[in-house]
C-alpha cells in the first residue's frame, strides 16, 4: 500500500514485526497457540477472499503484530500440549 506522509512523500506500508506484550495468563496463551495451530493446519475464514484458507506463520505474525518466530514457537507449544492431552486420554 502506498501512503503519503506529512511531507507529501510516498511511503510504502508493510508488516513490521514488533514486540507484542507477552500473555501472562497461561490459558490465554494456550488458546492463542491453539488458534494459530488451527489456522495453519485447517485454516480460518478469510473475509477478503470469502473462503476458508490456511494461514502461514508470516500472515499470522503480521495480523498479531509479533514475529514469525513467536508464531512458530506458539504452534510448537500447542502441538506439545495436544500430545500431552492425547497421552493422558490414552493412558
Amino acid at each position: 500500500m502506498l501512503f503519503q506522509n506529512t511531507a507529501g512523500e510516498g511511503v510504502y506500508a508493510k508488516a513490521c514485526p514488533r514486540r507484542a506484550p507477552r500473555l501472562t495468563n497461561v490459558h490465554s496463551r494456550k488458546r492463542r497457540n491453539a488458534l494459530w495451530l488451527h489456522a495453519t493446519t485447517k485454516g480460518l475464514f478469510d473475509p477478503g477472499q470469502n473462503r476458508i484458507r490456511p494461514y502461514s506463520a508470516n500472515d499470522l505474525a503480521a495480523l498479531w503484530g509479533v514475529t514469525p518466530k513467536a508464531v512458530r514457537n506458539g504452534i510448537n507449544e500447542a502441538l506439545k500440549d495436544r500430545e500431552q492431552l492425547q497421552a493422558l486420554a490414552a493412558g
